[in-house]
């Protein structure tokens, strides 16, 4: 059990000497060591916390070498050659670095700006290694195929806790070793929120949720054989009853959110996929219903009846999102409190920062204006605004460029928004850095997408421009 920290060590010495040998297989191995830190958090005594740490560590490491080698694009690269896109990111980054010197001066510690940094500015950082990273569309394929590779069975896992969670201690929730495990008093009866290997069943749900969208890709692909379409629906199927048994239901929310969108603007950019895409949805739907039938009056029901009730919860939801707003207006005065003030890191600050936050940062649109104040609202909105347009223009210049390119950036954009969505009205789940740095990558992903369609439209334009000329030159 105190073997854990040693074979950490060793780990991280390895995934360092890849690092350097190829900075981009590094940031694949980050994968494995999201994993393994909540496995070997599990193994140590106390479960200390400092394990979370340890996949933010070592991709830091890994954008410090691909800095050195001159690999990682300069910000230019994030407004996409728009001025006003431009002028928000430097709104937003010089809002980021004003709420960071209040907190620091605030509060008296810099672990909170620290804190805040990580939070405001750490997808961004993703987005630009992953942009470095993904220029190649090969090495965005080696790393989704590496995330389902190893998220996929990991939470499956979660299908194994309730048998074997006593038997087997990896396979427990991190709370349960030092009796704080997460009790849900739901369908009647008490209900216990499974993880598999993964710390929490929040974190295993948000891992299943994102391994769910990247294979639904598979079925929009038009060079996918049926045995890859019917692999891929059947892993799809399997992650939901994962999630559900997780008892945390915004993830199937979002995936649902996620769904609608990816369905809604593929078939907005393009046309000839909305009947077959309807036999698809027609036959998950059929068969996830049919798990549910035949599960009875078993413990699964009960979570899968927990699951299905969170289309009536949304507006419970909503309610007390605009109520924790409320809150948090009335705690920061309105101007805001410095960023970083209400991570989950505050009890390691030194100061007790609950008393002034309360429970106004567990709604997303909380968190923001207790921590930057409605001036950060208003200029994270516009840089949102500002980033729709742009991308939105985008997606309709690659629907007219390349097909396969479309498929994976409106996935992209829909996975995005569908987490935004859950933001919205749960922080607690992207506290979690490993989880800030996923979708840092799915924004890089997209990111390299709108590039590569960039370079391929250049091309035919070129070869439109210069074969009338080789024509008339042929002629004469």
């Amino acid at each position: 059990m105190t073997a854990a920290p040693v074979v950490a060590l060793l780990v991280s010495a390895i995934v360092v000497l890849i690092t350097i040998s190829n900075w981009r297989y590094g940031l694949i191995s980050i994968v494995a060591i999201a994993v393994l830190q909540d496995v070997l958090r599990k193994l140590t005594p106390d479960v200390p916390s400092y394990y979370i740490l340890w996949s933010v560590v070592m991709f830091a490491m890994v954008a410090m070498v691909a800095l050195s080698r001159n690999a990682l694009q300069n910000q230019a690269t994030l407004w996409l050659g728009d001025e006003r896109l431009k002028g928000a990111f430097y709104l937003y980054f010089a809002l980021v670095a004003f709420h960071s010197l209040h907190a620091l001066l605030r509060w008296g510690t810099p672990v909170v700006p620290i804190f805040g940094l990580l939070f405001y500015l750490g997808p961004i950082i993703a987005l630009l290694v992953v942009l470095a990273f993904a220029r190649h569309p090969v090495w965005m394929k080696r790393f989704v195929g590496a995330y389902l590779l190893i998220m996929v069975p990991v939470c499956l896992t979660v299908y194994l806790s309730p048998q074997f969670k006593d038997s087997i201690p990896v396979l427990r929730e991190v709370g349960s070793f030092v009796e704080r495990e997460l009790i849900i008093y739901d369908a009647g009866t008490i209900l216990y929120s499974y993880s598999g290997l993964l710390r929490v069943g929040e974190i295993a749900a948000f891992h299943a949720a994102i391994s769910a969208g990247l294979l639904s890709i598979v079925l929009y692909q038009r060079d996918s054989s049926t045995f890859k379409r019917a692999l891929a629906l059947l892993l799809i199927i399997l992650l939901l009853g994962a999630i559900s048994l997780t008892g945390r239901r915004k993830m199937l929310m979002a995936l649902s959110i996620y769904w609608i969108l990816q369905f809604t603007l593929l078939n907005i950019l393009r046309t000839g996929y909305s009947r077959r895409m309807l036999v698809f949805a027609i036959l998950g739907l059929s068969v996830t219903l049919g798990v549910g039938l035949v599960s009875g009056d078993s413990e699964s029901s009960l979570y899968l009846t927990r699951g299905a009730s969170v289309f009536g919860s949304v507006s419970a939801r909503v309610e007390t999102s605009v109520d924790l707003f409320q809150s948090a207006l009335d705690r920061s005065s309105w101007l805001g409190l410095g960023a970083g003030v209400a991570s989950q890191g505050m009890r390691y600050t030194g100061v007790d920062l609950f008393r002034y936050v309360g429970g106004s940062s567990e709604s997303g649109i909380g968190l923001i204006a207790v921590e930057l104040g409605v001036p950060g609202i208003l200029v994270i909105a516009w840089l949102a605004f500002n980033i729709a347009r742009v991308i939105w223009n985008k997606l309709r210049m690659i629907a007219e460029v390349d097909d396969t390119l479309l498929i994976q950036s409106v996935s992209y954009v829909a996975l995005l928004l569908a987490n935004a969505a859950t933001f919205a009205t749960a922080t607690q789940l992207y506290g979690d850095y490993f989880v800030l740095i996923t979708l840092g990558v799915l924004a890089g992903g997209l990111y390299a997408c709108v590039y590569r369609a960039s370079r391929r439209q250049l091309l035919i334009r070129y070869l439109r421009s210069t074969l009338p000329r080789q024509g008339i030159v042929a002629s004469t």
